[in-house]
């Protein structure tokens, strides 16, 4: 289920495994930055080198391309913007362009900024293969309906391709259609973690002392008046139940978790059930904690017979894990 991106394949057949993914961070930059052209009327080659100068990187028009649905680089347009992304600004003198069913299309290929056509893209795709397991026919429909949806050969475009082998994804589409994918599938993996760490520190309270904030670091349980009794950490899977049994003499803990996600689907619920004994202490405590996709700290008392217990829990979800090697597209 996660994205592998060592082995790329353009639309021409050529090996290019580090060109992708150059081409993707030039996508983001040009997302990122912005571009100010004062308004008025200019040919389009002119708005073209303007934003190239700002950009600092050469934006040019696929001239052939776009001759062939007639525009040309002497084509005039009234435009300005301030404060725009780059991408912005190239996406808006693109609909100002030719006829509404042909409108030209910016793109990111080979290191260049090109303004071009749908026939012109057919050289610039690439190919990526997406390993996706079980997953493999949902983020299917996910990427076709949220990524250029009417660009899909299977819902009547040309602009790019996609099917299910053998638990991945292989994609056929250009740089910014793969830069959305991987922006869609980090945002799916970032709520749905295959995993969650859980840290407690379990601290006794000496006499005459206060349970400490929230938001208290850990080093203030770890002084006077406060013993840290224990600090187990563990790693259970979504949806299923794991424990840790620690023992040490007279003194041990039970720790169970039980993750997934909350039913608003806000973030993560992790069911827990913890017995300790220590020197004839003994606890027990069964919660739910909830935390964000981001992680989170909780801080739990738990009164006993022989005094107070400090529960200080950080939950994390894990959703990284080391990607299934890449294969060649056969």
């Amino acid at each position: 289920m996660f994205i592998a991106t060592a082995l790329v394949l353009n639309a021409l057949g050529v090996w290019a495994p580090d060109q992708l993914t150059s081409d993707i961070t030039m996508v983001r930059q040009l997302q990122a930055q912005t571009v100010s052209i004062p308004a008025r009327h200019m040919t389009i080659e002119e708005f073209l080198g303007l934003a190239s100068a700002q950009f600092d990187t050469p934006i040019t028009g696929d001239w052939a391309a776009l001759d062939a649905v007639a525009i040309s680089r002497e084509d005039e347009v009234d435009i300005g913007c301030k404060g725009a992304t780059v991408l912005g600004a190239l996406d808006s003198v693109a609909q100002l362009c030719g006829e509404p069913i042909e409108r030209p299309r910016l793109e990111v290929f080979g290191g260049r900024v090109i303004l071009t056509t749908d026939a012109g893209m057919k050289s610039m795709r690439a190919t990526r293969i997406y390993p996706a397991g079980e997953m493999a026919k949902e983020w299917l429909e996910m990427i076709m309906n949220h990524v250029d949806p009417e660009g899909w050969v299977d819902s009547g475009g040309v602009r790019a391709s996609a099917e299910v082998r053998d638990g991945s994804l292989v994609v056929t589409a250009s740089t910014r259609a793969h830069a959305e994918i991987e922006s869609l599938i980090a945002s799916w993996r970032h709520s749905h973690p295959l995993a969650v760490r859980v840290s407690l520190a379990i601290a006794r309270a000496d006499a005459g002392s206060a349970a400490p904030g929230a938001s208290a670091p850990l080093a203030a349980f770890t002084q006077p008046p406060w013993t840290v009794l224990y600090s187990p950490c563990m790693i259970a899977a979504m949806n299923d139940s794991s424990a840790i049994v620690v023992e040490d003499g007279r003194s041990g803990l039970t720790l169970e978790l039980t993750p997934s996600l909350a039913g608003d689907g806000s973030g993560i619920s992790v069911k827990i059930s913890l017995v300790m004994h220590d020197d004839g202490l003994k606890a027990n405590s069964s919660q739910v904690l909830h935390a964000p996709f981001d992680g989170g700290t909780t801080v739990s008392t738990l009164p006993t017979r022989e005094g107070l217990l400090l529960l200080r829990w950080e939950v994390t979800p894990v959703s990284d894990a080391p990607a299934p090697a890449a294969a060649p597209v056969k």
